[in-house]
C-alpha cells in the first residue's frame, strides 16, 4: 500500500484540493488516524496542501464557468471550505447575463425557464429576474 504522503502528492498532482477532500481519500484508503495527520500536517508543511489555494481555486473555477455565487459557495462547502465570498453584485448580474447569452435561442419563449435555468447555475432569485426580463421580456 503506498505511503499516506505519496497519496497526498498524487491528489495535490491532479489539482488543488481540501484538507478535507485529503482526509477523506485518505480514510476511505484505510490509513490509521494517526497517519492521515501525519500526512496533512506533512501537506501543510511542504505546502503541498493549502486550503486557501484550493478555495481560490474553486472560486476561480465558478467563475469561468458563469456559475452564481450561491453554486459556488456550495462547492466550496462540498469540499469542506469556509463557504464565505465576497460577492460584487455588478459583477455578479454581469455573469448572469453572460451565462444566459449563448442560451438566448433556446428560452426567448420561456423566461420562466430562462430564470429557472439561472437559479440552477447558483443565482440569486433577484439577479435572476433582473437579467431574464432584461434578455427575455417579463416573467409570467
Amino acid at each position: 500500500m503506498p505511503d499516506a504522503r505519496a497519496i497526498v502528492l498524487r491528489l495535490q498532482a491532479q489539482g488543488d484540493h481540501s484538507e478535507a477532500e485529503v482526509r477523506a481519500q485518505l480514510e476511505r484508503r484505510g490509513f490509521s488516524a494517526s497517519e492521515i495527520e501525519d500526512a496533512v500536517r506533512w501537506g501543510r508543511e511542504a505546502a503541498a496542501l493549502s486550503d486557501a489555494r484550493a478555495k481560490e481555486s474553486t472560486i476561480n473555477r465558478g467563475v469561468a464557468r458563469k456559475r452564481g455565487a450561491l453554486r459556488v459557495q456550495a462547492d466550496l462547502e462540498r469540499r469542506g471550505l469556509d463557504p464565505a465570498l465576497d460577492v460584487d453584485s455588478a459583477a455578479e448580474t454581469e455573469r448572469a447575463r453572460a451565462a444566459l447569452g449563448p442560451q438566448l435561442k433556446r428560452f426567448a419563449a420561456a423566461p420562466t425557464k430562462a430564470a429557472a435555468w439561472l437559479a440552477r447555475q447558483g443565482y440569486e432569485e433577484d439577479v435572476c429576474r433582473r437579467v431574464v426580463e432584461e434578455l427575455i421580456g417579463p416573467l409570467e
